[in-house]
């Protein structure tokens, strides 16, 4: 996008997300707001499990690292990327910050990871 900017092309903050969800539609960067579970619905487990993770991470933790960690543990082991992805975008309280473009990373509050 960078680039591109030096080129004369320029997009709105939805419109380059728009773009990047088009292009590669496996990162974390969803232009429309995300169907959330209803506020009174239980967590799922993989919420619950990124709620403890985040805990125990300082709040923070790249998307990679999240779904490698959530690989590691027993029962967690078929879960696939897109699976784990689809159930982020579901989430209520979950940031998406991109501190580094190449980068994703997780949080439950706007923060820039350490």
């Amino acid at each position: 996008m960078e680039a591109w900017g030096d080129s004369g092309f320029s997009a709105s903050a939805s419109g380059a997300g728009r773009l990047i969800a088009l292009v590669e539609p496996g990162i974390p960067c969803w232009p429309d707001p995300p169907k959330a579970r209803a506020a009174h619905s239980k967590p799922s487990a993989v919420e619950r499990w990124l709620k403890r993770h985040l805990n125990k991470h300082g709040g923070a933790v790249a998307v990679s690292s999240a779904f490698a960690d959530i690989l590691n543990e027993s029962g967690w082991e078929d879960l696939e990327p897109e699976e784990f992805l689809a159930e982020l975008k579901t989430l209520r309280r979950l940031i998406v910050d991109f501190p580094d473009p190449e980068v994703p990373w997780l949080g439950g509050a706007a923060r820039t990871p350490h």
